[in-house]
């Protein structure tokens, strides 16, 4: 790839791209004959890891100690050093994210001021998730109307709240059928065409967890394994990689789905199968919180989700009524 398309594909400048790798911020690029430069993969990777760095705060003689040391791997033992500048700059970055936070809840307040604005908040938990029989309604509608692995999809998204980017980078491997769990630890990330998607670690640390699913949904991916590998044997799948949740069509066939395309599929079903709520993104996170709330803690709730946010606490704190109403004991004695 050449330094224009490399540029593009970051939406860096051609002259950002020269200053990484004459300060040092990047490894040296490969020259061809004519002294042009070639973009590898693993030059892209780079690029990719200095920009997210840069984003995160991190200072260009930092990115250049990095890179040096990661040219220096074979010959010293640099692994801890390298991990050293990330936890520096990662504490930094938890700094920063605990004063925004702070300065959020701040403009949320200033934002949420008038009386209507209040009461919307507090009656419309409910319009964040699906009920047990929309949700049984919503599944049967995609058995019946989608294509296996978007089925099979709706079943993992609603019954491991898991995000959608982190569904799609599901792989047989990921499926640990001996404990009826599923790995999430990575996640797609797609910049232009289905095809140019690549894999990512998860957001967080706390993100990458095992969540248990139910023997019925174990048996839907142990379909959906054995249909893509059946297919494998009759058509050619443009990509090296198997993925569980991928297009079917002959021009994408098991490229992972875009987020955005699932997104429209959940909401077309939502819609078609006469749920009268609005879709939003997190529909199937919050939907699954509301499921499990009165049946498990707060804290496994939460290693369930990888983290959490707001609306899904206010989620769990309002279906777990038995929580609420404790309070009230204190006032029997006044009463009787």
């Amino acid at each position: 790839m050449n330094i224009k398309k490399a540029a593009e594909m970051f939406d860096l400048s051609v002259d950002t791209l020269r200053y990484y790798e004459r300060v040092g911020v990047i490894p040296p690029v490969h020259r061809n004959k004519s002294g042009y430069r070639e973009y590898s993969t693993n030059d892209l990777n780079w690029i990719y890891l200095a920009k997210n760095l840069r984003n995160a705060g991190l200072s260009v003689e930092s990115l250049i100690e990095f890179a040096n040391l990661a040219q220096l791997r074979g010959k010293q033992d640099v692994e801890e050093s390298q991990k050293q500048i990330l936890f520096d700059q990662l504490e930094e970055l938890d700094q920063k994210i605990t004063e925004m936070q702070e300065v959020r809840e701040l403009l949320l307040y200033k934002y949420q001021v008038t009386v209507r604005d209040l009461k919307e908040a507090v009656n419309n938990v409910e319009d964040k998730f699906l009920t047990v029989d929309e949700l049984r309604t919503f599944l049967n509608y995609g058995i019946v109307h989608e294509e296996l692995p978007m089925s099979v999809l709706f079943h993992v998204l609603f019954y491991t709240g898991c995000r959608v980017s982190e569904a799609l980078a599901l792989q047989p491997e990921d499926i640990d059928f001996q404990r009826n769990e599923i790995l999430f630890y990575k996640q797609t990330a797609v910049k232009g065409k289905s095809k140019e998607f690549r894999i990512e670690t998860t957001k967080t640390v706390s993100s990458a967890r095992r969540v248990p699913v139910t023997p019925l949904a174990m048996e839907k991916l142990k379909q959906l394994i054995r249909a893509l590998a059946e297919m494998r044997g009759h058509h050619r799948f443009i990509v090296d990689g198997t993925y569980l949740f991928v297009y079917l069509d002959a021009s994408k066939r098991g490229v992972p789905y875009r987020r955005e395309y699932v997104n429209d599929h959940v909401k077309r079903c939502v819609e078609r199968s006469g749920i009268g709520k609005s879709f939003h993104t997190h529909l199937a996170r919050h939907t699954m919180a509301s499921l499990v709330a009165e049946y498990c803690s707060w804290d496994v709730l939460k290693d369930r989700l990888g983290h959490t946010d707001k609306t899904t606490s206010k989620i769990y704190r309002h279906l777990t009524n038995n929580e609420k109403v404790k309070p009230l004991l204190a006032f029997r004695s006044l009463e009787d």
